[in-house]
């Protein structure tokens, strides 16, 4: 193989841009990333772009990076995506979602299961059940699979849920599921009630439907300011058992003081439970749907977080002609989830192989976060404090007020190190000054490593001044 050199980048940015993968004004990957991914040097790499920028094809921004410049004969999509319906993610989220694919960088925050807990064999295995299993080619219903669905009434009813499968939805994971509720039962102009912290805060999704995010709800092991609040509250999305990020759980006097509110005031409860299963005590946490009498509270799930991010199942469980309707609109959109992930679910659920792995799952993220809290302890108890979770991915660091230290510098230097964090301001409150931790994607020792380079550059840090 021959060896690459600065004319291979010179001829791949010309080609981008002339099948109009690229056009004017696009940025360009960096020099590094160029670096990494041609295997030159910077001096080769440098050498190219000077090339291109010669020829007028591309210019350079100091401190904002290379640009398209030159015209050509491609489509123009800037001004068509300016229209589109959805915007861009916000561009702290748009870089930590970029960033979490860099397999280089110790990702301190990345709220999925590491290679070492995936379950790999036991999936494998279940590949080769279903392979023996004849398969449904049809498009069906919009809700999912039937066997799937009469299994997930079963596991319902575990945690206390009395579901039938005809009121269950298989969707491609639980924000899937979010977004059918928002699209096909709230009404434009909702004012949907969140956490002041959390994971939905994150998303701008809902604000490009006319769904206003209110994020004002505070809650604690026996209060909330729920029923003081004086906005109008139309709907609440709740995640009630190891909140992300802040991993608190709702107690049975929360649970209840909820939904005494939302019935008073007739008011639906989306309830995101994905993090239910994942128990350090190994009990079963009863869901607030649980607790639901007047079938108010649209139930949103999935095993993304147990199993595999991968295979996109999730589920909605609510009444039965609110998931008519969802399925419906379903049917307009995708048509519904792969019949492969389903069959899966199906296996591992049905022949209890799902239970015996988060049996041992839960063990092993206990024993992870029981480290992750040592090395807290070690290493940043000076400048903050965190709530010991009873389950989840994650530990909720936040800073002494002491301390004045601008979030998105502190992300900035952390990854100048090679260190990737979910600074706290993401999730809702701009002025948050905490960081998500997770125990469950990287090796105890590289985030060992990670927070022995956040504490160097907060042991360097001028906390008056805020200078490191």
């Amino acid at each position: 193989m021959m060896s690459k050199t600065y004319k291979d980048i010179v001829l791949y940015i010309r080609d981008k841009i002339k099948i109009g993968e690229w056009s004017v004004n696009d940025k360009i990957p960096t020099q590094g990333e160029l670096s990494k991914e041609f295997k030159l040097n910077r001096t080769t790499v440098i050498k190219a772009l000077d090339t291109l920028k010669a020829e007028g094809i591309i210019y350079s921004v100091q401190g904002k990076g290379t640009f398209v410049a030159k015209k050509t004969s491609s489509f123009e999509w800037d001004s068509l995506t300016k229209w589109s319906f959805f915007h861009e993610n916000k561009k702290l989220v748009q870089l930590i979602n970029k960033f979490e694919l860099d397999k280089g960088l110790i990702q301190l925050s990345k709220g999925t299961l590491g290679n070492d807990l995936l379950p790999v064999e036991m999936i494998n295995k279940s590949l080769s059940n279903i392979s023996k299993v004849p398969i449904d080619h049809e498009y069906g219903d919009g809700k999912g699979n039937y066997k799937l669905r009469a299994e997930l009434s079963y596991y319902l009813y575990k945690k206390g849920i009395k579901a039938s499968p005809e009121s269950i939805m298989i969707t491609s994971g639980a924000l899937n599921g979010i977004q059918l509720i928002s699209t096909g039962i709230l009404q434009t102009g909702t004012n949907l009630v969140s956490d002041k912290i959390s994971f939905i805060n994150s998303l701008d999704f809902l604000d490009q439907i006319n769904i206003k995010l209110v994020p004002k709800l505070m809650f604690n092991a026996n209060s909330s300011n729920l029923v003081d609040m004086k906005e109008n509250v139309d709907a609440i999305y709740l995640n009630t058992n190891h909140q992300n990020p802040t991993t608190y759980s709702f107690s049975e006097k929360i649970i209840n003081k909820s939904l005494e509110y939302a019935n008073q005031n007739n008011t639906l409860i989306i309830e995101d439970d994905i993090y239910g299963d994942l128990n350090f005590d190994h009990k079963i946490s009863r869901p607030l749907k649980s607790y639901d009498s007047q079938g108010r509270v649209l139930y949103v799930s999935s095993f993304s977080k147990t199993i595999s991010p991968s295979f996109r199942v999730g589920f909605i469980y609510g009444a039965e002609k609110v998931i008519n309707r969802l399925s419906d609109i379903r049917l307009h959109t995708d048509y519904g989830s792969s019949i492969l992930s389903q069959l899966v679910f199906h296996d591992l659920l049905s022949s209890g192989e799902y239970f015996n792995h988060l049996f041992i799952l839960n063990n092993k993220l206990k024993e992870r976060c029981a480290i992750l809290i040592n090395l807290l302890e070690t290493y940043l108890s000076k400048y903050g404090s965190f709530q010991t979770p009873s389950g989840g991915f994650f530990i909720w660091f936040t800073f002494y007020d002491e301390y004045h230290i601008p979030m998105y510098k502190l992300f900035k230097l952390a990854y100048s190190r090679g260190v990737l964090i979910n600074p706290g301001s993401i999730y809702g409150d701009s002025e948050n000054n905490s960081i998500r931790f997770s125990f469950s994607y990287e090796s105890m020792e590289k985030i060992e490593l990670g927070i022995l380079q956040i504490k160097q550059l907060l042991d360097n840090w001028d906390l008056k001044g805020g200078n490191s």
